[in-house]
């Protein structure tokens, strides 16, 4: 007797009824093994991976993302979903770097599964991932950089820490929330006092900066103008600089051509410079004494008058 459970339902019909970006949904009648007809939606998704990153201590190392579906932020395994026929262990090196920073030496296929396999198509690999290795910013200090900056204010990679001894390097402290491929959305742009947020995780990344040995002269933070704040959010933080400041640390700002200055003036991004060289300005004048912009020129000047008419 053939087992009914091993054979494939045979499809009557069959239509998309919905393409999106990431996945389409098909309604599929089909007449099941049992001789049963039914209509089905399935979801059909092209693939993911899914890696266990484990650090040199054994430590696992996880993100935190905040998902809308749930309306929380969860600390999650470092996953991604695969481009349309792209090789899984591609996307596995792609999604490491891209969600924290790392790469990693050694990647072990573990399994491939359906994680939800009642409606959807998705197929996930899993990757185990070892000799991990702050990427980026051991390559740019080999090549000469004397800075690093840390968008995540060591989230994502506390192993820049390390990376940033070996050279005695400056060490920016970044103020966002998220991944690197969400840090500056406003996926997480979710406060009740932006100002003080700010200033408390800004404050958790100089007590993980100091738990792993970097001076605090070589430590600068940046409120991170733009990443996971709202334009309104990015103006808060700008005015509050007198309060960072007064962390004890060098304030630097990265105003330049910020989506922040195109809801305030209007201006298209190429457009933005004068805005940037304003702001640059006013920061100045508020205490900060770092600015990363594209077009220095202007930015010099407005700064020069700062500076005078501020006495500095």
């Amino acid at each position: 007797m053939k087992n009914r459970a091993s054979r494939k339902a045979r499809v009557i019909s069959s239509r998309v009824v919905y393409r999106g970006s990431i996945f389409d949904v098909r309604r599929d009648k089909v007449r099941e093994p049992g001789g049963i007809v039914a209509t089905r939606d399935i979801v059909v998704h092209f693939g993911s991976i899914v890696l266990i990153p484990v650090l040199d201590d054994g430590r696992i190392l996880l993100v935190r993302q905040y998902r809308h579906a749930t309306g929380e932020s969860l600390w999650e395994l470092v996953a991604g979903r695969t481009e349309r026929g792209e090789n899984p262990a591609r996307a596995a090196r792609r999604e490491l770097e891209e969600e924290t920073g790392y790469t990693g030496r050694r990647f072990r296929r573990l399994i491939e599964f359906f994680p939800t396999p009642g409606f959807v198509s998705e197929r996930m690999v899993m990757y185990l991932v070892e000799g991990l290795k702050a990427g980026t910013a051991r390559r740019a200090l080999e090549a000469g950089a004397w800075i690093i900056n840390d968008v995540s204010g060591l989230r994502l990679d506390p192993a820049i820490a390390e990376v940033r001894a070996a050279q005695d390097a400056g060490l920016i402290l970044m103020h966002s929330r998220g991944t690197v491929r969400t840090m500056a959305t406003y996926e997480h742009a979710h406060y009740r006092d932006v100002v003080a947020e700010v200033e408390a995780e800004l404050a958790g990344a100089l007590a993980r900066a100091r738990e792993r040995g970097v001076p605090g002269g070589r430590v600068v933070l940046d409120p991170g103008l733009g990443f996971s704040k709202t334009p309104e959010q990015s103006v808060a933080v700008l005015r509050a600089v007198p309060a960072l400041a007064g962390l004890g640390y060098p304030v630097m700002l990265g105003p330049s051509r910020k989506r922040f200055l195109g809801a305030v003036t209007g201006r298209a991004l190429a457009e933005r410079d004068v805005a940037t060289a304003a702001a640059c300005a006013l920061g100045w004048m508020l205490g900060a004494r770092l600015f990363r912009v594209h077009a220095p020129g202007p930015v010099r000047d407005a700064l020069a008058v700062a500076a005078a008419v501020g006495g500095a």
